[in-house]
């Protein structure tokens, strides 16, 4: 309905903008087209990476020996995990636990299927929520009072 919309608008403007309102549509039909196709396309990428790991296999990611870019990973994680209502705690426990390894290995299946450092933060961001989301409530308890927040 919108892209209707826009392109009806687009059409009404045509001739007095001498057709430049249609050469904006296209431009925007094709950049809202490429959007929406990297937004599959890095669904489809988690997926395969996901039976990639649960499968055995995945592999380190390329930039594992480079420590910044390794604290930079974390850092950005554990941001991310925090904005979705993640304790501190959970998301540092996680990370210096035999889960982060998993993590990786997940991030470097992500890798192998083409997706960028950010979109490998993205995902292994929301494995730790996922994570955090499976985690029985007396188990959550335990890190909420320990991160200093107040359970409700």
């Amino acid at each position: 309905m919108g892209l209707t919309l826009l392109f009806l608008v687009a059409l009404l403007f045509a001739i007095p903008t001498s057709g430049l309102s249609l050469l904006a549509y296209a431009v925007y039909f094709f950049v809202h087209a490429y959007i929406r196709a990297r937004a599959r396309m890095h669904y489809a990428n988690e997926r395969h990476a996901e039976k990639a790991i649960k499968s055995g296999g995945g592999r380190f990611p390329s930039w594992i020996k480079d420590r910044g870019e390794v604290l930079i990973f974390i850092e950005v994680v554990q941001k991310s995990a925090e904005r979705h209502g993640v304790p501190f705690a959970f998301s540092h426990a996680v990370m210096s636990a035999s889960q982060f390894e998993i993590l990786l290995r997940y991030a470097g299946a992500m890798e192998a299927e083409g997706a960028s450092f950010i979109e490998q933060q993205d995902s292994v961001g929301k494995k730790v929520v996922e994570m955090w989301q499976g985690l029985p409530s007396e188990e959550r308890q335990h890190f909420i009072v320990r991160s200093g927040d107040i359970p409700f």
